[in-house]
């Protein structure tokens, strides 16, 4: 065949389409890793929120619980008030999840769409930013007793260890969970964010905690 006569071989095309068909099934084996194993990964996680919040309710029964209801100015928290705050945050969690199992989710299938979410919901946690809090979970200090909020976190958990271990994986891996800031994301997601979101009000605790000790 002249080459001069009918050019060179286009191969650009054949080409595109192989890289096209790389790339998708990168993602599809991206997706299939997020999802393998997904009840055990959800139990980590679950472990680890237990092991931290265990470890904090052991360091704040050791303090008094003037100490605890005491806020360091107006415009903040005290620290029973931020504990009951993480209780409401779960305790909505597993309302929610609840009240959407069985439910067809918007977003079906699209689990390396939901991971990056996800990363962006806990990577915003670790942003030293104040968040507006739903006024719904605010209460008024001296409202707020220690034990009682100690009590419900303990009976919520119970019942989230209940509802996780009841859902199977693709259960887990679908995005059902509406969240405020980026939409739609699984369950497993959740758990990642209520594990981050944790750690970061022990910090907000811990800053508290110094500044009330500080004051007396």
């Amino acid at each position: 065949m002249d080459a001069g006569k009918f050019g060179a071989p286009d191969l650009s095309l054949p080409c595109g389409r192989y890289k096209y068909a790389y790339l998708r099934v990168m993602c599809n084996l991206m997706a299939l890793n997020i999802i393998i194993n997904m009840k055990g990964k959800v139990e980590n996680i679950f472990n680890q929120l237990e092991q931290t919040k265990d470890s904090l309710m052991t360091r704040l029964d050791e303090i008094d619980s003037v100490m605890l209801q005491k806020k360091p100015s107006d415009e903040n928290w005290s620290i029973v008030q931020i504990i009951s705050h993480l209780e409401k945050i779960e305790s909505g969690t597993l309302k929610y999840i609840e009240k959407k199992i069985g439910v067809d989710s918007p977003l079906k299938g699209s689990g390396l769409i939901v991971s990056i979410k996800g990363l962006i919901l806990r990577l915003s946690q670790k942003l030293p930013l104040k968040y507006k809090t739903n006024p719904r979970l605010e209460e008024d200090s001296n409202s707020v007793n220690y034990q009682d909020v100690k009590a419900k976190w303990t009976e919520t958990r119970e019942k989230m260890k209940v509802m996780l271990n009841r859902l199977s994986e693709e259960q887990l891996n679908t995005p059902v969970y509406k969240n405020y800031a980026v939409g739609y994301i699984s369950i497993a997601e959740q758990m990642k964010f209520l594990l981050v979101h944790l750690q970061r009000h022990i910090k907000q605790i811990d800053k508290t905690f110094k500044k009330i000790k500080y004051e007396n």
